[in-house]
């Protein structure tokens, strides 16, 4: 997948399995045998001076997300406003036994990966292409799809990976939540992405954190409660419609709230 975001800062995450992986843009150099303990570790070190990886899991299997070589002029370009959009690094996982066939995509193709990325790097990440290739590396097949695509702004990013990396951890564990591809989560996502945005009151910020928060609580209602959850999801609404309110309007919306319960 070539990705749409700026991963500054990916940190050096060992994977041996992928040090020459065939769509590498940095493969990592073997050390030779018979150095000394001293150069074997100067060696080491400049071996993996390049080798700064996200790596996760999909299916089982190791992925990786990683920077292309000019990838500092094209973060400079987009914080500058020379650029709009810009492929900055790939992101390489197996398909297995999945069909590539496009009207089989959505059953198996994680295309929520950009969601979780776009809140991670509080930049949205997409992708314009996805391309299929062979374990050499070689072209398969190349599908022109915009993908989670949207003009460059910045936000707050809550995770640094030079520091946290975590962002590889968020992937793989993601997989496995019982609550991937639901709607709601998409919408809750979408929110929580919307509300890191620079450049927009704290009150739009406000609002989009509330309704990340509605639909988190009707879906946990729906979950828990079934078929008598209908009057606390019409509580759940008013309440965050009070929150996106003046403080007149908003003690009015709650009071009316409590009596619909």
């Amino acid at each position: 997948m070539m990705a749409e975001h700026p991963c500054r800062d990916a940190c050096v995450e060992p994977h041996a399995t992928l040090d020459r992986h065939p769509l590498r843009i940095y493969p990592t150099p073997i050390v030779p045998d018979g150095l000394s303990e001293e150069d074997a570790f100067i060696a080491a070190h400049n071996a993996n001076l390049k080798n700064r990886l996200i790596t996760f899991e999909f299916m089982g299997k190791p992925g990786f997300i990683e920077a292309l070589p000019d990838y500092s002029a094209r973060e400079e370009s987009l914080r500058q406003g020379r650029e709009r959009y810009a492929i900055t690094a790939l992101m390489i996982g197996e398909v297995g036994s999945n069909s590539i066939e496009q009207d089989n995509l959505k059953q198996w193709f994680p295309d929520d990966f950009l969601r979780l990325l776009s809140i991670v790097t509080g930049i949205s990440v997409g992708a314009p292409w996805v391309e299929f290739r062979s374990g050499k590396g070689e072209l398969v097949r190349r599908m022109h799809v915009k993908l989670n695509q949207a003009p460059f702004s910045m936000g707050h990013r809550p995770l640094e990976e030079g520091i946290h990396s975590g962002t590889g951890y968020l992937l793989t564990k993601y997989q496995s939540s019982p609550d991937r591809n639901k709607s709601y989560l998409k919408v809750v996502l979408k929110h929580l992405f919307l509300a890191s945005r620079y450049g927009q009151s704290i009150e739009d910020k406000f609002v989009y954190l509330a309704r990340a928060l509605e639909n988190l609580g009707c879906a946990y209602l729906k979950r828990v409660l079934g078929k008598r959850r209908n009057n606390l999801e019409r509580a759940i609404h008013c309440f965050t419609e009070a929150l996106s309110m003046s403080p007149g309007q908003s003690r009015l919306q709650v009071h009316g709230s409590r009596r619909g319960v």
